[in-house]
């Protein structure tokens, strides 16, 4: 099934648990960021690449892997009470200095062992005017933003992504993140792919 919601819900969403919890830790571990530009520290560290309050997650990536890299981070998230379910809800400021346009961008939430997500939103925007969210195997969800009528993102533009979901259980996830090109463009860079490793056969 797919669902289309306006950022605005989130905000209701969050803002209505805010009375029963509150992030206070954020965990990142066994992550696969060698897509990421982690600027002199070489390190995902608060506050220069994310940040949060009570019920929001903030971060900022800047991305310069090639085609096909993808981000994969291992987020544990501790809050200061204990509740059946909570909202949370992301803003991710998020910098194209790979070498191909963005024409859609792919988000999958993974859950952990013993960890529950559900009510996943997300909002279109400038970029991206259409998004979708549909329910993937496992209860993962699988967030979809694309082109349509919007800009795209072009080789060091920068988009922002805003999404939200319920988390309820042991408060575990995976977060799978794609950039993808246009169809033309990855013929484009299958050939470019071809050509090089023809040169390195001949030399």
């Amino acid at each position: 099934m797919f669902a289309k919601t306006s950022w605005c819900a989130i905000g209701a969403l969050a803002f209505a648990a805010s009375a029963n919890a509150g992030i206070m830790g954020m965990e990142w571990s066994s992550n696969d960021l060698s897509a990421l530009n982690l600027g002199a520290d070489g390190a995902w560290s608060q506050p220069d690449d994310y940040d949060y309050d009570a019920q929001h997650v903030y971060m900022f990536e800047t991305w310069m892997g090639g085609f096909g890299s993808n981000v994969l981070f291992d987020i544990a998230v501790a809050f200061d009470q204990r509740t059946p379910s909570t909202d949370i809800a992301f803003s991710k400021i998020v910098t194209n200095t790979t070498d191909f346009f963005w024409s859609s961008f792919e988000i999958v939430l993974t859950p952990g062992l013993g960890t529950t997500i559900s009510d996943v939103v997300a909002d279109p925007n400038f970029e991206f005017m259409d998004v979708n969210v549909m329910a993937g195997g496992g209860g993962s969800w699988i967030i979809t933003w694309d082109q349509f009528t919007g800009t795209g993102v072009g080789i060091g533009e920068s988009t922002k992504f805003s999404f939200g979901f319920n988390i309820d259980g042991n408060l575990g996830f995976m977060m799978k993140q794609t950039p993808i090109p246009t169809p033309g463009a990855i013929a484009l860079l299958g050939a470019a792919g071809l050509c090089a490793a023809r040169r390195r056969r001949s030399a």
